[in-house]
C-alpha cells in the first residue's frame, strides 16, 4: 500500500556551462502516488526532450506535483561564487539547500533527491548537509550522477528548471537580440560577445569564465579572428 503521507523531493539545475545568463535550480515536491503518475509521462533527462515535449511535461508536472520551488542565479551571483565564495559546486549547494529548506517550512519532506555536480557523490551532500544546519536530520539525502535519469521526481525538476531558464533567456534576447544559446561554442554567442563594446557592463555575462576572461583581454590578440578561435 502506497504511503502519501510522505514526501519526496527532486533537485536539478538548468543553465550551469552558459556564459551569458542565469541558472535555475529547482525542486519539485510529490507523494509516491503522485510520481507513479509523473512516471507515466516523465522518464528522461529534460536535455533529451523536444522543446514542445519538454513544454507539455512543465504543464503536466504542474498540474500533479504536490508543490515546486525555484532559486534564480543571476551572471552576477554566479561570478561572485566562482572567483570567491567557493566555485559553482560550493554555489549549487547552498541554493540546494536553500530550496529544501523553504520546503520543510510547508512539507515534511522526508527524502530528498539531487542530481550530485560534484565528482564526489558523497562530498556533494555533506556540501549540502552543511548549509542545511540543524535541519539536515529531518530529511534524507540521496546525491548521485544522473540522477535526472534515474529518479522521475529529478528529471521533473531538471525540465522545470529547464523549461524557466529557456523563458529567461528568450526574455532576454527581446532586450539585447539574439545571443545564440549562450554557450561559448555557439559561433552566434562569440559573434554577440565580440561586438559588446564594454562586456564589464553588461550584467546578463558571466565575467568569471575563461572565454570572456580572454575577450575582456582582446588588447593580447591581433584581431578578431586570432581571438575568436581562443573562445
Amino acid at each position: 500500500m502506497i504511503d502519501d503521507t510522505i514526501y519526496i523531493m527532486g533537485i536539478d539545475e538548468a543553465g550551469r556551462g552558459p556564459v551569458i545568463g542565469p541558472m535555475i535550480i529547482a525542486g519539485v515536491i510529490a507523494t509516491p502516488s503522485q510520481i507513479e503518475t509523473l512516471n507515466k509521462q516523465v522518464k528522461k533527462d529534460s536535455k533529451k526532450y523536444s522543446p514542445l515535449k519538454r513544454s507539455t511535461l512543465y504543464e503536466y508536472i504542474h498540474n500533479i506535483a504536490r508543490d515546486i520551488y525555484i532559486e534564480r542565479i543571476n551572471a552576477q551571483e554566479i561570478d561572485e561564487w566562482v572567483l570567491g565564495k567557493g566555485g559553482l559546486n560550493e554555489m549549487e549547494a547552498y541554493y540546494t539547500s536553500k530550496i529544501i529548506k523553504k520546503a520543510l517550512t510547508k512539507h515534511k519532506v522526508s527524502m530528498v533527491y539531487v542530481d550530485a555536480c560534484d565528482a564526489s557523490e558523497e562530498s556533494y551532500k555533506k556540501r549540502i548537509e552543511k548549509y542545511l544546519g540543524p535541519v539536515k536530520n529531518q530529511v534524507t539525502i540521496i546525491s548521485e550522477h544522473k540522477a535526472d535519469e534515474k529518479y522521475t521526481i529529478v528529471s521533473a525538476a531538471s525540465i522545470v528548471a529547464k523549461i524557466i531558464r529557456d523563458r529567461e533567456i528568450d526574455d532576454l534576447k527581446k532586450i539585447y537580440g539574439d545571443f545564440g544559446s549562450g554557450y561559448p561554442s555557439d559561433p552566434r554567442t562569440k559573434e554577440f560577445i565580440l561586438k559588446i563594446e564594454d562586456i564589464e557592463k553588461l550584467s546578463i555575462i558571466r565575467k568569471s569564465w575563461k572565454p570572456i576572461k580572454r575577450i575582456m583581454e582582446k588588447k593580447n590578440f591581433k584581431d578578431l579572428g586570432e581571438y575568436i578561435g581562443h573562445i
